[in-house]
């Protein structure tokens, strides 16, 4: 995965801290009062609901229903002794998931007092709703896990009229453990825990085979009765465990939907128990505020008529001494008041190339936009074509060609965003630099700094679920040159309760990542990074960097990389060799002897049509095993990520330890969606179910592909819709 961190008040990627046995969450607080906001976001509409599970259902039971696309939703509910927390995305407009974090009390064994369980489900919606045929869907639910709540499903739902839906399904597993019509798939084997993290492939659609059912009734818009038949025998919690009563298979709810956003249920569960629920669904499709907030940009200028004073049209002003510089200044001043960064610019007689550095909008088709507004209003009438280069740490990542007619003719014309994005030529930009360039004063050197309050947190360690901590961060970013940049971050945790937990790690190779507790314990103040950064570009479709110094809060050293991407292909391909040393758990400036050499080859690659983003890396470790990481991520045109990844190395699971395989999901969310204001700020969330030592890789300042691919053909013209904001 790519960890980037950009600093300043204008701009920020923010990077994620390694937490102990858990989540790493990582969030600044104007960020955390913003993200509070995601629950008042509208959703498409629709009258389908989570059940006690977290997935589209019933009560208990699964439907064949699914959510409306990109709906992102989070389900708690509180049953029997048990609590569930669920986190469910649809992926696709056929394809969900779900995390899901359990805690069952009284679970009365030595090692697990109180019992909690991580679970993750896939379900794919294989026939959609008609006239005459009802929507079907496939489930599996805890596809690596424990076991415990391991079962797979067939559900079908019709609706019979705007108030009445019904829903048959049967079930295997868990689903299928009462009232069994048979085995028609062959017997189930017990499930081998292990570590867990495991695929128990030759469990799924097995054994015992059950039906259940039932039926919603929806008198008002709002308002839902429920019926269910539940398959569930809960063998374990109801038998084994005593931790209810199980007296029927029937279910009864009502639920309430107070608008789009919430919604919560109440239900008298299997002759016996109360239960509860609480949804709250959002869609990153949907800004949580309408509109944009803001400057209105610069008016396009046009100019005379040729016909009228041809003139104007002359290039004599080339030969005019201090001509450029005049232009140049004015070109800044403009540029500056719409919010866009002016490095260098370089001037002929009838074209104009302009490099600037974006760190405002979050599409860079809209800092493009602005750039030729300014543009218009500032060069002479001779000049036809704008070469518009975007730069990215000194790096010239692509230039964005626009004839000055096009831009005078359409920028007020009816769906003038995509004719201009369609008359624009994007390109590979030649790295070597025009003899003529004129550097804006203030860019180079150019000193970024900024305080934030911020929070972190460590959860899903079963001996304190939740750690937190929160306090201030310094952060630095010096330009000290085209390409040189030096960085640093310094954090003092105030208040929480990370780093009460001393105890050393017990894993069986070497701690890179388990021990992370002890980096939290030693000292409320460290030092989160300091690195001197180098970048550069060898040619046209390929860059370099190389990092040096205190790359992140464990490990120091060296870090390199090379990066093939050109502009107008949807793929790309990388290589990264680091040396690093793990640091002091002071998080100061001393080093503990383990050092290792460590760096991947990645293959990527971007689906346009679907905006799924595909990353393949392979290579050695930082606890020196060998393997490759997964990633897959879905990206909207306003900022969001959503996405999902699995390392797997040459460690056994029983070296790796609980878990088997490192996996986890990974979310960023723009700060431009919150508030509607400019802004290039990414709050990212990386979820690990753990964080263990097997599959850890270095976290780096800026790696290259994430800068880049935003300056690519792809990204500018998916964020057309903004070209002329």
């Amino acid at each position: 995965m790519n960890n980037t961190r950009r600093v300043g008040f204008m701009l920020g990627h923010k990077r994620n801290k390694v937490s102990y046995r858990g989540l790493a969450l990582r969030s600044t607080a104007p960020s955390l009062c913003i993200a509070s906001l995601v629950l008042a976001v509208p959703t498409a509409a629709s009258d389908a609901s989570y059940n006690l599970a977290g997935i589209a259902g019933l009560i208990d039971m699964p439907s064949g229903e699914a959510m409306p696309d990109a709906e992102l939703a989070v389900t708690m509910s509180t049953f029997a002794g048990g609590t569930r927390a669920s986190s469910t995305f649809q992926i696709t407009k056929r394809l969900s998931g779900t995390f899901r974090y359990s805690r069952i009390d009284n679970w009365n064994t030595i090692e697990y007092p109180t019992y909690y369980d991580r679970s993750f489900d896939l379900r794919y919606q294989f026939l959609t709703e008609t006239e005459y045929l009802p929507a079907v869907t496939v489930g599996i639910m805890d596809v690596a896990g424990t076991g415990i709540y391991s079962a797979e499903y067939i559900a079908a739902t019709k609706n019979f009229s705007p108030k009445i839906r019904a829903t048959i399904g049967l079930g295997w597993g868990r689903l299928g453990s009462y009232n069994s019509i048979g085995s028609p798939f062959g017997t189930r084997p017990p499930i081998d825990v292990g570590q867990g993290g495991t695929f128990s492939t030759n469990q799924y659609f097995r054994g015992p085979m059950s039906v259940f059912g039932g039926v919603e009734y929806r008198p008002t818009e709002k308002l839902s009765l429920k019926v269910e038949y539940s398959s569930d025998d809960y063998t374990l919690e109801a038998g084994e465990k005593d931790l209810f009563d199980r007296k029927s298979p029937l279910n009864f709810g009502a639920e309430y939907r107070f608008n789009d956003i919430i919604s919560a249920g109440v239900y008298y569960m299997y002759g016996s128990e109360l239960a509860a629920s609480l949804s709250m669904k959002f869609s990153p499709k949907r800004p949580a505020v309408l509109g944009s907030y803001g400057p209105a940009p610069l008016a396009v200028q046009p100019r005379p008529v040729y016909a009228d004073d041809p003139e104007q049209y002359s290039t004599i002003w080339m030969t005019e001494p201090g001509s450029q510089e005049i232009l140049a200044q004015n070109l800044q001043k403009h540029m500056e008041f719409d919010d866009v960064k002016m490095e260098a610019v370089a001037m002929r007689g009838t074209s104009v190339e302009v490099r600037i550095r974006n760190e405002t909008f979050i599409n860079s088709a809209q800092a493009i936009g602005r750039t030729a507004r300014a543009l218009t209003r500032t060069m002479p009438p001779s000049v036809e074509t704008f070469e518009i280069v975007n730069m990215v740490n000194g790096l010239a990542t692509s230039v964005v060609k626009l004839k000055r007619s096009d831009v005078e003719k359409y920028s007020t014309a009816p769906n003038g965003e995509a004719l201009i994005m369609a008359s624009a030529v994007i390109e590979d930009i030649v790295p070597t630099k025009p003899a003529n360039l004129i550097y804006a004063p203030g860019v180079y050197p150019d000193f970024q700094w900024a305080i934030d309050p911020y929070m972190d947190f460590s959860l899903f360690d079963p001996d304190d679920p939740i750690r937190w901590g929160a306090g201030i961060e310094a952060t630095t970013l010096q330009f000290l040159a085209p390409g040189l940049e030096l960085s640093g971050s310094i954090q003092a945790q105030l208040i929480g309760t990370l780093g009460k937990d001393e105890s050393p790690s017990t894993s069986a190779i070497q701690p890179v990542r388990s021990d992370a507790n002890l980096y939290e314990s030693f000292s409320p103040v460290s030092l989160q990074y300091l690195t001197l950064g180098y970048f550069f570009q060898p040619t046209e479709e390929i860059y370099g960097r190389v990092s040096a110094g205190y790359l992140e809060r464990m490990f120091g050293g060296i870090s390199s990389e090379l990066l093939w991407m050109p502009v107008n292909q949807p793929f790309a391909f990388g290589i990264e060799a680091n040396y690093v040393v793990q640091r002091e758990t002071d998080s100061y400036l001393g080093f503990q002897d383990y050092g290792v050499a460590t760096g991947h080859a990645s293959v990527y690659y971007k689906h346009e049509a679907s905006g799924f983003d595909f990353q393949l890396s392979a290579g050695k470790y930082l606890a020196g095993d060998v393997g490759g990481t997964f990633t897959v991520r879905r990206e909207f045109t306003n900022g969001w990520r959503v996405g999902a990844f699995a390392t797997l190395t040459d460690l056994s699971a029983e070296d790796y330890g609980e878990g088997s395989f490192d996996k986890g999901v990974i979310l960023e969310i723009p700060q431009s969606w919150l508030t509607g204001k400019p802004s290039r700020r990414v709050q990212e969330v990386a979820l690990q179910v753990l964080s263990r030592d097997g599959g850890a890789q270095l976290i780096v300042n800026d790696r290259l592909y994430d800068r880049i691919r935003v300056n690519h053909a792809a990204a500018i013209r998916d964020g057309q819709g903004r070209v002329w904001r």
